[in-house]
């Protein structure tokens, strides 16, 4: 009696594994032979996504502009761009390129198991070669942040690059009145470092010496409807 109900379970199980059996098969087979292309669907979803953040750090840069900042903080946004560009392209070579086939492979094929072996082997070395150009994109991606990360500290921790020279402001009579309470007996003609680069914007920046406005060096803010003339060194 329980020979023949062991029996009947593995009738059982051999009829439930015959069901799961030919579903299971043609998944694994179907997926095998679809990975090469499965690799170029998700380089192409990265290529794409690549692409966009290098556009909008190009434009992003281009809008913002970085004349005016220090020399590291350019360099940086250089290679920012670069590495960004370099990772792209390294997806472009995974998307379109395809792995080199000795034509000579198939010349054993002469059963039917051979040739879904064939199938197989090279489905995986498609696949291979794929992500084999998507792990050195990765490793590119990865520098190409935290270079761009590094580039927006910088950016944000080092201002516009100050460029001062020596010169005198003559400022209208008026204002330099307003600003004895501050600075003392301030004449309307001041000499110290003036940053040539605010000379177009609303304030002209002036660094007075010790003594000329307090004990201590000081800097003034002068509108430059304010500004009458002004002399700098070398003009």
């Amino acid at each position: 009696m329980a020979e023949q109900v062991t029996q009947q379970e593995d009738a059982e199980r051999d009829r439930v594994l015959e069901a799961v059996l030919g579903p299971i098969s043609e998944a694994y087979y179907s997926e095998s032979v679809r990975s090469g292309s499965g690799a170029r669907l998700r380089a192409q979803a990265a290529q794409s996504t690549v692409t966009l953040f290098a556009g909008g750090l190009v434009a992003t840069l281009a809008f913002t502009g970085l004349a005016d900042r220090p020399a590291v903080t350019r360099a940086f946004a250089v290679a920012a761009i670069l590495f960004w560009l370099v990772a792209a392209f390294l997806y472009v070579l995974a998307v379109a390129t395809l792995p080199k086939f000795d034509p000579t492979d198939t010349a054993y094929v002469t059963r039917r198991i051979d040739l879904v072996n064939e199938v197989l082997k090279r489905g995986k070395k498609e696949a291979e070669h794929v992500d084999s150009w998507q792990k050195r994109a990765s490793w590119v991606v990865g520098a190409a942040l935290l270079i761009t990360l590094v580039t927006y500290a910088l950016a944000l921790g080092y201002g516009p690059k100050k460029e001062t020279v020596s010169g005198a402001v003559l400022l209208r009579p008026a204002y330099a009145q307003q600003l004895r309470p501050l600075c003392g007996s301030l004449p309307h003609r001041v000499e110290g470092m003036v940053d040539t680069s605010t000379l177009k914007g609303p304030f002209v920046r002036i660094e007075l010496a010790a003594g000329a406005c307090g004990s201590k060096v000081a800097v003034l803010q002068v509108p430059r409807s304010e500004v009458t003339g002004m002399r700098l060194e070398g003009d």
